[in-house]
């Protein structure tokens, strides 16, 4: 793990963020950046490579009717599935650019295959998905330069051809409205979301929600948070996490991975979150993945083999002669026996 962590460390500061420094030197706002895209192994962790980008950027392909599109079967394969992996590509860039304040998330947009295969009716559930998952701005795959009148013109060997060579293209100014009058609105105001969805520090979203979203209740919104967020981007106010770009989640959610993938400095920052009180709800967890953390205070925060920071008010039993009756008595703790079956959410006075 230690030895992984190291490549992608590097990775992201001497690959990604070290070209956006390298354009910035030039004059130039700094770099778009897709990462992993949908089924790529990947080193570096998602939101570590772009969240120092000026704009983070997933991707997603279409495909029409036929089946033709994405060798990986385009946003939707050829037995009508969605691939959620494209989802979760554009959602971790969609909150890397909430919780690191860049406002805009943009995607490889609607890449196709043969000329003359697209138009807007085939596209628009592409665009529309992108949309839902977070996407508000389109970088369209592709246009190129169209030199000659020959038909069907130029072009990358991928991608939509949308020149001005395509049969619809005088008729384009719709299509093209919508989808600019569509981002500018997302790109207005904080975008709300009640839960921050921790992953863990071992691997990518798109390796583990490619099938699948995590399992949240329907109607919540979510953002995913890798380490750095949780450790460094992240404050306890009033039991909501909030962030200094206006973000604010009334719960932490911790996935299975994170179990045994959650280093020391997290662990700590979640426990001080809860101390201030913020919800926190998931696996418990038990480990963490590096040499370099103290196992034995890891155990003790996680409550492994040691205590948690509570106050106890009050112990209760329907069991009349419950040993843990006897021993709050001993520590001078209220406790109290209940009738089997008398059991209420809210206790009466007495």
């Amino acid at each position: 793990w230690d030895f992984r962590k190291t490549v992608a460390d590097l990775t992201a500061e001497n690959n990604y963020d070290l070209l956006g420094e390298m354009a910035k030197a030039r004059g130039m706002k700094g770099r778009y950046s897709e990462s992993h895209e949908t089924g790529r192994v990947y080193i570096a962790d998602g939101m570590d490579v772009k969240r120092n980008a000026a704009v983070p950027m997933g991707a997603m392909w279409a495909v029409n009717a036929q089946g033709v599109g994405s060798p990986w079967g385009g946003a939707m394969n050829q037995n009508g599935r969605f691939q959620m992996a494209y989802a979760a590509d554009n959602q971790e860039s969609a909150s890397v650019a909430h919780i690191y304040g860049q406002n805009i998330a943009a995607a490889e947009s609607l890449t196709g295959g043969a000329a003359y295969s697209w138009y807007p009716e085939l596209l628009k559930p592409t665009a529309d998905a992108e949309m839902a998952f977070g996407i508000n701005r389109f970088v369209i795959h592709t246009s190129a330069h169209q030199a000659t009148e020959d038909l069907p013109g130029i072009t990358l060997g991928v991608g939509q051809w949308f020149t001005r060579h395509e049969t619809w293209g005088e008729m384009a100014k719709p299509w093209t409205t919508y989808l600019a009058r569509s981002c500018f609105m997302l790109q207005q105001g904080v975008y709300g979301a009640d839960i921050l969805y921790y992953y863990g520090d071992d691997a990518n979203i798109t390796g583990l929600f490619g099938q699948a979203h995590p399992a949240l209740p329907e109607g919540y919104a979510f953002d995913y948070a890798n380490p750095d967020v949780v450790a460094n981007r992240l404050t306890s106010t009033g039991g909501r996490l909030t962030t200094v770009t206006g973000m604010s989640y009334r719960l932490l959610v911790l996935d299975r991975n994170a179990e045994r993938n959650t280093p020391l400095p997290v662990l700590r920052k979640i426990r001080d979150y809860v101390n201030a009180g913020a919800v926190v709800v998931g696996p418990k967890p038990v480990a963490s993945p590096t040499n370099s953390d103290d196992q034995a205070e890891f155990a003790r925060i996680a409550c492994r083999h040691g205590t948690v920071s509570a106050e106890v008010v009050l112990v209760l039993s329907d069991v009349a002669d419950a040993g843990i009756l006897d021993r709050a008595r001993e520590r001078n703790l209220p406790a109290r026996f209940i009738q089997p079956g008398k059991f209420r959410t809210t206790l009466e006075d007495q």
